[in-house]
């Protein structure tokens, strides 16, 4: 097991995130990239932005649990969290050549519900983030602040309810997610980040896992799901997820129905 060093964690820390960190080299993360464009490519507009599809993919192919398990990533997030982890949630973020397609100013900590802060994202890039095709943006050091959010509504927001921070965000003081493909940014959940749109004639193309310690539960409903990924489940309050025996196995696509419709109840409503 790979340990982060002592500095790493100490710029987690402080500035609220981690990159770039390597977990694959870019030939098999052109891989991934063409194995996401075929699901894309079957599920339309449903495997893009808030389509069901593109929610908690770890749940119907078995290619992207294999890699939520990835050492590389958990052996970091136990370093951040502790050494129980699971896997709450996954998506799929596409951002297309020229689109105008954005992500607002946010906090996730904001609006998921999940109980304390033993909560981080690992971000992977299947393409290169740049600036000129909407790289995340960061704001060092306000994982320590909870800033006040509206929701607005704007059609190009990948975000489902518009989330907005409302204060002014300094664009000097920001921080630009740049990766290489293969590599993975790890951030707080109370991290403020957005994205601006795709500028670029290539794709921007990332899969995105958010990992809680055992001792986080949801608070906003009774019902929750979670993959357990290593350790224990130490509150007891999730339902756990089984591992999808093949890519779009027909009880896997079944039980990622009924978690998603559950899941859309607790944190996108009210």
């Amino acid at each position: 097991m790979k340990k982060l060093s002592k500095p790493a964690l100490d710029r987690y820390h402080q500035d609220g995130y981690l990159f770039p960190n390597r977990v694959m080299q870019e030939a098999e993360a052109a891989g991934c990239k063409a194995r996401l464009d075929d699901h894309i490519q079957r599920f339309g507009d449903d495997a893009r932005g808030n389509g069901l599809m593109a929610k908690r993919p770890h749940l119907i192919l078995r290619w992207v649990a294999e890699l939520a398990r990835n050492p590389t990533i958990v052996d970091a997030v136990e370093d951040i969290i502790g050494p129980d982890i699971l896997c709450w949630s996954s998506s799929i973020f596409n951002k297309e050549a020229g689109s105008s397609r954005f992500v607002s100013w946010h906090q996730d900590a904001n609006y998921w519900g999940l109980s304390g802060s033993s909560v981080v994202t690992a971000w992977i890039a299947l393409t290169p983030a740049t600036r000129e095709n909407g790289c995340m943006r960061f704001l060092p050091g306000s994982h320590r602040t909870e800033l006040t959010h509206v929701d607005i509504t704007d059609s190009d927001n990948m975000l489902f309810r518009g989330q907005t921070i409302t204060d002014d965000m300094d664009p000097d003081a920001t921080t630009d997610v740049v990766l290489s493909a293969g590599e993975f940014a790890l951030f707080h959940v109370n991290m403020a980040h957005s994205s601006l749109p795709n500028r670029s004639a290539e794709d921007r193309t990332g899969l995105v896992f958010r990992y809680v310690a055992g001792d986080v539960y949801q608070t906003k409903a009774d019902f929750d799901s979670a993959t357990l990924i290593r350790g224990e489940d130490r509150t007891g309050r999730f339902e756990h997820e089984p591992m999808p025996s093949a890519d779009l196995d027909p009880a896997a696509v079944a039980f990622h129905e009924r978690v998603c419709g559950a899941r859309k109840k607790v944190y996108f409503s009210g």
